[in-house]
C-alpha cells in the first residue's frame, strides 16, 4: 500500500502509520467480508491511502505501546495460535490478567451511544478460544474504550451521554463450541473465494458496509425537523394525509463504509455500481 502525504507532514509519520499485508487468519482476517478481504490481498500493492486519515492509527499505537511498557501480573500482547482443522489461526490479546482479557479501544462517542458492540465481542471471544487452546482460561472479556471525541459540557447536562473518556465495557463470553465455530464457519467462508474472480465475490451486505435502510421524513412546510421519520413509505404517505402543509421527503440511506472507510472501493464493482452511481 502507498502512503501519501498531502498535509506534508514528517516523515516518520508516514513511517509509523504504513501497513503490512497478513496472509495469516486471524481475528481482524475473519472481521473482512469475503469481497473485501480478497480484493485487499490481490491489490494491496496499488492501494493509496494519505498519512493524515490514519492518524487515529498512530494515536491507537501510542496508546497500546504506553500501556505495554508499564508492570502488570498479566501477560501483555502474546501471540497465541491454534489449529483450526487445516487452518492455523493467530491473535494477539492486549492484555489477560486475573482470567479476564482486556483490549484497549480509540473510538468515538457514537460507538457507545448506540451500543454498536457486535464486532468487539466477535474479537474477544476469538482471542478467549485462542487462550482457552494454549492453556488460559478465561472467565470474562471486557474493552477498554478511550473516546477521541468526549465532550465534559455534553457530560455534564445530559445523562445518556457517556459520563467519563474511558469507559469499561463487559462483553458476552461465548461457550468454546461456539467460539469454535465462529471462527472456523468465517474462515471457511472467505477461503472458499480463493480463486474467484474480482467482480464475481459475493457481494458485501448492508451490514458489513454500515448501510441502513432507506427512510421517509414526514416534514412540515417552513420547518427544516421532521414531524416523524418512517421506515416504510405507505406509512409515511398515510401519516402526511391529504394536508396540503405536510409531504413525504425520501431519505436514502449511504453505504458509509463503502464511501469513508474501505480502502478496497476502487477495485471494487459493487462500490462502482451502488454508491458512485447512487
Amino acid at each position: 500500500m502507498k502512503i501519501t502525504n498531502r498535509q506534508n507532514l514528517p516523515e516518520i509519520f508516514l513511517n509509523a502509520v504504513k501497513p503490512r499485508l497478513s496472509t495469516s487468519w486471524s481475528p481482524s482476517a475473519i472481521a473482512r467480508s469475503p469481497r473485501q478481504y480478497w480484493l485487499n490481498q490481490r491489490h494491496f500493492e496499488k492501494l493509496s491511502e494519505d498519512v493524515s486519515s490514519r492518524i487515529w492509527a498512530i494515536l491507537g499505537s501510542s496508546v497500546h505501546a504506553i500501556i505495554a511498557n508499564h508492570e502488570t501480573t498479566g501477560q501483555k500482547e502474546t501471540r497465541l495460535t491454534t489449529q483450526i482443522g487445516d487452518y492455523e489461526f493467530t491473535g494477539i490479546p492486549d492484555l489477560i490478567e486475573n482470567n479476564i482479557i482486556y483490549d484497549y479501544k480509540i473510538t468515538s462517542v457514537w460507538t457507545i451511544v448506540y451500543k454498536s458492540f457486535e464486532d468487539w465481542e466477535n474479537q474477544l471471544n476469538c482471542y478467549s478460544y485462542l487462550a482457552s487452546k494454549n492453556g488460559i482460561k478465561i472467565n470474562s472479556i471486557s474493552v477498554i474504550a478511550i473516546l477521541r471525541d468526549w465532550q465534559k459540557s455534553k457530560a455534564k447536562y445530559d445523562p445518556n451521554y457517556p459520563q467519563s473518556q474511558v469507559i469499561k465495557i463487559d462483553l458476552p463470553l461465548w461457550e468454546l463450541g461456539q467460539q469454535e465455530n465462529h471462527i472456523r464457519s468465517s474462515i471457511e467462508l472467505i477461503a472458499k473465494e480463493e480463486n474467484t474472480p474480482d467482480n464475481d465475490l459475493p457481494l458485501c451486505t448492508d451490514k458489513e458496509r454500515w448501510k441502513d435502510p432507506d427512510k421517509y421524513a414526514v416534514m412540515q412546510k417552513g420547518k427544516k425537523r421532521a414531524v416523524k421519520i418512517h421506515m416504510v413509505e405507505t406509512e409515511a404517505n398515510d401519516h402526511a394525509g391529504k394536508d396540503i402543509k405536510y409531504y413525504v421527503e425520501y431519505r436514502p440511506s449511504t453505504a458509509r463504509k463503502c464511501e469513508d472507510y474501505c480502502p478496497v472501493k476502487d477495485f471494487c464493482k459493487q462500490y462502482k455500481e451502488e454508491v458512485c452511481k447512487s
